[in-house]
């Protein structure tokens, strides 16, 4: 402000048109051009940092990135244009990550049942097994749990995940794996685990068949 206000007073005491009017005037022209540079600069070095850390927490690729920014926010230019290219960024990854609320509370559940699911193959293994007190209370207690809520959670997070997707959203990642992706594939190798179980039962009744009709035959 007391330097608004001594270069006001310095450029009022002289004549409207002078050169040392003009000139005082071109200096702080220079002066204030230079000073947003250097503030442009600063707040688009903080902004890109903020972009980073999302891009960071959506555990996106180098190509996810770049698929949906608009491109001036990767210029390594100093402009308004840049600066409001990374915000616009910004605002539209958190927005992403709230709506993100729902998957991250299902795929932490899944988790935790994942985590019980592996305590209790830990202790139907131990050689110690039917030697710890109140063991085989703790393996049906973690054995109910996951049997009933581990199919429902993985049905409802799929489910949930199928509807992300179909919104054009970013891959859902929770520890370092794309979760539509590892659900995908357990539940295709169940449904061929599942039609192998049914061909292998269904054989012993089409021998048979094959066999009566043989019989009949000859006959």
């Amino acid at each position: 402000m007391a330097y608004r206000i001594d270069w006001i007073e310095n450029v009022s005491g002289s004549h409207t048109h002078s050169t040392h009017t003009l000139q005082c005037c071109e200096l702080e022209f220079q002066r204030l051009v230079e000073l947003k540079s250097r503030r442009l600069q600063q707040l688009i070095f903080t902004a890109r940092a903020k972009l980073v850390a999302l891009w960071d927490e959506l555990q996106l690729s180098d190509s996810q990135r770049s698929e949906h920014i608009d491109p001036v926010a990767l210029s390594s230019e100093v402009t308004d244009a840049v600066l409001d290219a990374i915000t616009n960024e910004v605002v539209r990854l958190n927005g992403i990550i709230s709506s993100m609320a729902p998957l991250k509370t299902l795929s932490q559940k899944r988790a935790n049942l994942l985590q019980d699911q592996k305590e209790l193959e830990q202790l139907v293994q131990s050689p110690n097994r039917f030697k710890r007190r109140g063991g085989m209370i703790r393996e049906t207690k973690l054995r109910s749990r996951v049997e009933k809520l581990l199919p429902k959670v993985e049905q409802e997070l799929y489910e949930q995940l199928l509807l992300w997707e179909s919104q054009k959203m970013p891959p859902f990642m929770y520890d370092q794996q794309d979760l539509l992706a590892v659900l995908r594939d357990k539940f295709h190798k169940q449904q061929q685990s599942l039609n192998l179980s049914r061909s292998r039962s269904a054989l012993p009744i089409r021998q048979l068949a094959r066999e009566t009709h043989l019989a009949t035959i000859g006959h």
